[in-house]
């Protein structure tokens, strides 16, 4: 009888079509096509196909997404803030994902003169929680990730390790929209460089739900369960600049790299599809 051989999340073997391995990472089955590897989780039995193709790119002084103003992106009960971002330079404030009316309230994600940043919760007095510097790169993309019990744990992960924890206040809620690469009251505030596979959670997702989306730089699908991941029902933003089926250029067509970005559309629910608002973000198709 054969037996499958096996590879990890961290060490995938290059691609070869028809490549059949088990994953010790995830505990999964993965087939090759020759570009990507797709995932077959015997626990959900469903297929996931590991595909990435486009990210958005944003030149840091007008390019912006606005996600509207629903009420369900504003949990109380917990929060898991996730994205891939790749950032032009190491000296400027980037903003991936913002929901935030004051410096207080509300919650942003940034990577600020090579420092992971999150806004809003109050920690030790501050409206900025730091989790580390040193992410200084401009060639590598970078998996940023923060946590929110709800009550008192804010952690802060980066390409799925965990950075620090701290105490904070509860999370606060406001009235304002989900914003994708620009801040509307943090200046400097807008992204320069590329954004891909935002998403929001209405829970604090653990270390190896975490561990598992960063996937050893691969990002998974969020809709479905595999492997270590099991919070598709707490997802309640999932933007995949490009790649999401529905996801259009400017013109209403299907997106392709060059093209000016129309609709990033939120794949958690009939709600919350990014539009730009200013400027011209375009696809790329340069992904992790």
């Amino acid at each position: 009888m054969s037996t499958l051989t096996t590879h990890t999340t961290a060490s995938r073997d290059a691609h070869s079509a028809g490549l059949c391995k088990f994953n010790t990472t995830t505990k999964a089955i993965e087939v090759s096509d020759g570009t990507n590897w797709s995932i077959y989780d015997y626990d959900s039995g469903t297929v996931s196909p590991v595909t990435n193709t486009l990210s958005a790119v944003f030149d840091g002084a007008t390019d912006k997404l606005d996600c509207g103003n629903s009420s369900i992106f504003g949990p109380t009960g917990g929060l898991t803030l996730s994205a891939w971002v790749k950032q032009a330079n190491s000296s400027s404030t980037h903003t991936l994902i913002q929901k935030q009316n004051v410096s207080t309230d509300g919650y942003s994600l940034q990577l600020a003169s090579g420092s992971f940043h999150f806004r809003g919760t109050m920690t030790s007095g501050s409206p900025i929680t730091n989790f580390g510097s040193g992410f200084t790169s401009t060639t590598d993309w970078y998996h940023l990730c923060v946590t929110h019990d709800g009550s008192t744990t804010l952690k802060g992960y980066v390409n799925g390790v965990l950075q620090a924890t701290y105490t904070t206040s509860s999370l606060s809620t406001n009235n304002i929209s989900v914003k994708l690469g620009w801040h509307t009251n943090h200046t400097p505030s807008y992204l320069t460089g590329k954004l891909d596979e935002c998403s929001i959670f209405s829970s604090a997702l653990d270390a190896s739900t975490v561990t598992q989306i960063y996937n050893g730089g691969n990002p998974i699908d969020l809709t479905i369960d595999q492997g270590n991941y099991n919070s598709s029902s707490d997802l309640i933003g999932y933007w995949r600049m490009g790649d999401g089926a529905s996801d259009t250029d400017s013109g209403g067509g299907s997106p392709a790299s060059g093209d000016v970005i129309g609709t990033v559309v939120n794949l958690a629910g009939g709600y919350g599809n990014g539009t730009v608002t200013g400027g011209s973000p375009e696809y790329l198709n340069d992904t992790p």
